[in-house]
């Protein structure tokens, strides 16, 4: 073992206790193990040994711990030249989007052959028929994307090729610094292939030394069995949009013109504001009650298997958005009961 990475594991100071991992292990002939292995045996590069990589279901897998690792302990260093990185002050969007189309076409590392398998299959590009069953709901610009690239880096329409690229700048890319101050954009092995979770589960930071490296770091204390996650950023609307998955709780939501925060088992926080109240509360549970009838009209008829498991998504879309709605709606009838407004 490299120095380097005989150092780092010494960050994991805890006895090394193995515990019970769901789903089925990739085995070490996959592109997700090899992509750890060829970190690792990058100059510089490092990957914790405790990394497992579990099939967790047909085209979902997850990283969990297979011992456990105190706060701030180094997860993993990504060499800069393993990633496909741009200058923000150079095209900075467009320019990623183009590098990461070179790498769907052309890559030939591990890396690349990864993002070969991406199939974003986000709402936007569903068949009519299935994108029917959104129409009306929030957040309603689900072509967003797709009309700043072919409008503001193409000027003319996308080749399916410049789409995935496009969807995977938009989807996995980070940023160096905020956007503003300059820096790169980046695509990082690893970096994108933990899952998105937000609230206490979310356990990980990123540290970016431009030039050098992208490195992991353990943002709190992670249990032997725990998954380890990264976040794709907040707004459980945008999410689906952008990723096409719905978050697990807790999920952020801005519905009706206000933004709150659905906890688990349907608990409601509302921003230091508090809670609408009289008037305002009044109209906001008029555009959710709007809103729930929307929610309740009835999906259209799927042409085939395809298109069932794209209804299957709008379904679970519709009704976490339901869930989001009756939280919201009960929370501010108890507190008006409880004479708390």
């Amino acid at each position: 073992m490299r120095l380097l990475a005989a150092a780092l594991v010494l960050h994991t100071s805890r006895a090394a206790v193995t515990t019970l991992l769901p789903g089925t292990a990739e085995p070490e002939t996959s592109d997700s193990v090899r992509l750890l292995k060829w970190i690792n045996e990058t100059e510089n590069g490092f990957v914790h040994p405790t990394h497992s990589v579990r099939r967790l279901g047909p085209g979902f897998r997850g990283i969990f711990a297979r011992t456990p690792i105190e706060k701030d302990a180094v997860l993993a260093v990504i060499p800069w030249d393993l990633c496909v990185t741009h200058p923000m002050d150079q095209d900075g969007h467009c320019g990623l989007s183009r590098k990461a189309v070179d790498a769907l076409v052309k890559g030939e590392t591990p890396y690349a052959k990864m993002l070969q398998e991406y199939d974003p299959s986000l709402p936007n590009d569903w068949p009519p028929n299935a994108r029917s069953s959104l129409d009306g709901l929030p957040p309603g610009d689900w072509d967003r994307h797709l009309k700043w690239f072919e409008a503001g880096c193409l000027k003319r329409k996308a080749t399916e090729d410049e789409r995935r690229g496009m969807y995977l700048m938009v989807a996995r890319s980070g940023s160096s610094r905020a956007y503003e101050q300059g820096g790169y954009l980046f695509l990082a092995p690893l970096y994108d292939l933990y899952n998105h979770r937000n609230g206490k589960y979310h356990n990980t930071l990123v540290k970016v030394e431009e030039g050098e490296s992208i490195s992991i770091i353990a943002g709190r204390d992670i249990n032997a069995g725990e998954e380890i996650f990264n976040t794709y950023g907040e707004g459980t609307l945008e999410l689906f949009r952008d990723y096409g998955f719905v978050e697990p709780h807790p999920r952020v939501w801005n519905l009706g013109g206000l933004r709150f925060v659905e906890e688990d088992e349907g608990r409601v926080t509302w921003p230091a504001a508090g809670a609408p109240t009289g008037p305002a509360r009044d109209e906001f549970l008029n555009r959710l009650a709007l809103l729930k009838r929307a929610l309740s009209a009835p999906l259209p008829q799927a042409a085939d298997d395809a298109e069932a498991a794209l209804l299957e998504r709008a379904s679970l879309f519709i009704d976490a958005v339901g869930g989001a709605v009756d939280a919201a709606t009960a929370d501010l009838a108890n507190n008006r009961l409880s004479g708390e407004l």
